[in-house]
């Protein structure tokens, strides 16, 4: 089968929301920034698109509108795709191309009574959610506002947890996605087993014969072994925690046995023994575990590069505190300049700002693999002004390919993304 193709938000239109109010916004391929005085609708579109996107009718019925349109674009190619939903009464129809899905109207008797939902109505839902999830790659950014329905409160309590104020939890939030944190670098570590395992078989392999490393034709060309191919050696043995003084001593004499070889068989014939020829195919095989290793090197280098320029970004918004993602993939928080028994603070106790910032960042890294839509509204919210401009470029930086939009009260949120301002204005 050919690789699914996802698809980004490119137009928003509604009609008739509350019975009098149209909606019709478009939407840019990598950032919107939708702006405007209160009233002009901002919240009300991105709530719109999490209850579509989230098959959400209790949400939906709210809003009493005709009709909303959305139209997607292909992240890969120029593919393109129109979901609609029509409001019928008692319930919507989600209409994703030619194929049509019926959403029911929550019944609030059965909210009351505290019973099960109805097992086809929920079927029904799960069929429409798996298509629209199928089509566009959708995430929330839940940060402050975020309320979930009151049918998933009902149903999966143990989903939702709510602060006394009855909002998201954003330390809920935090810690599904360091769990998430934690299984992506776990993963990484995988990735760099499956190469330490490639390089176990060459080390093996060059125990046995072969012509290149073996003949003696050509000698007088060799390059020596150089003091950063005994470091490069040394690490080796270093990552695989096979270093101790006993092994540091081994690799020290093997390349002074090989340098002196060298210097030997590049002199006089008549000073050559057995023993200095002898070392000709084992110089080049360490000439070849060498350069193996520093193809590991950089393929691990390269494997962990997201994470460590997530900590890079992370960090550049921290003050007198730094964070660190461990081998066993759990996130540290450390404040600077203390007693070292006392730097490790409980991510529990960073600043609502602090939370936000890892919360943005940790979920674009983790679906960093994946096209993705990010909505979230208010990001700034409990940002100070120096880091609004700097957190959709960072987003965008570990997202890969994605689409972020976000409604603001701050325009400087917009960073590098000036130009990505969609302004509303009162309908």
């Amino acid at each position: 089968m050919g690789k699914e193709i996802r698809y980004r938000i490119s137009s928003f239109k509604a009609t008739k929301v509350w019975g009098h109010r149209d909606f019709d916004v478009q939407f840019l391929d990598d950032v919107t920034v939708l702006i405007g005085a209160n009233g002009t609708g901002k919240t009300t579109i991105l709530t719109l698109l999490q209850a579509v996107f989230e098959a959400d009718a209790h949400r939906l019925l709210s809003y009493d509108f005709k009709e909303i349109l959305i139209r997607l674009a292909s992240f890969s190619n120029r593919s393109t795709k129109r979901l609609r939903v029509t409001s019928t009464g008692d319930g919507f129809v989600f209409q994703i191309g030619s194929t049509k899905y019926s959403l029911s109207a929550p019944d609030s008797r059965r909210r009351v009574r505290r019973s099960r939902p109805d097992p086809w109505q929920q079927r029904d839902r799960q069929a429409l959610l798996h298509a629209i999830q199928e089509l566009v790659p959708f995430v929330w950014l839940p940060v402050n506002r975020h309320l979930p329905s009151s049918d998933e409160v009902q149903h999966r309590p143990s989903v939702f947890r709510r602060s006394p104020h009855g909002q998201w939890s954003v330390d809920h939030r935090l810690h599904e996605l360091l769990r998430d944190l934690q299984a992506y670098r776990l993963g990484l570590e995988s990735q760099v087993s499956e190469h330490y395992r490639d390089y176990q078989r060459d080390v093996l392999l060059a125990l046995l014969y072969r012509a290149d490393f073996d003949s003696m034709e050509a000698f007088q060309n060799e390059e020596p072994l150089s003091k950063e191919d005994q470091k490069e050696l040394t690490h080796v043995f270093s990552e695989a925690r096979l270093l101790d003084a006993a092994a540091g001593k081994r690799v020290r004499e093997h390349f002074e046995r090989a340098a002196a070889a060298h210097q030997t068989l590049h002199g006089p014939r008549g000073r050559w023994n057995f023993e200095d020829i002898a070392i000709i195919p084992l110089i080049r095989r360490t000439r070849s575990l060498v350069d193996g290793a520093r193809r590991l090197r950089a393929r691990r280098e390269e494997t962990f590069s997201p994470i460590n320029r997530y900590q890079e970004l992370v960090n550049g918004f921290l003050r007198d505190k730094s964070i660190e993602v461990g081998e066993n993939g759990r996130l540290s928080v450390r404040l600077e300049g203390l007693n070292p028994k006392m730097t490790v603070l409980p991510v529990d106790q960073l600043s609502s700002g602090e939370k936000q910032i890892l919360i943005l960042l940790t979920a674009a890294l983790i679906q960093a693999d994946a096209p993705t839509v990010y909505v979230a509204d208010e990001p700034e919210l409990s940002l100070h002004v120096t880091w609004q401009a700097k957190l959709l470029p960072a987003v965008v930086e570990l997202g890969g390919q994605i689409q972020v939009i976000v409604a603001t009260h701050s325009p400087d949120i917009a960073g590098a993304f000036h130009d990505n301002l969609v302004e509303l204005q009162r309908g």
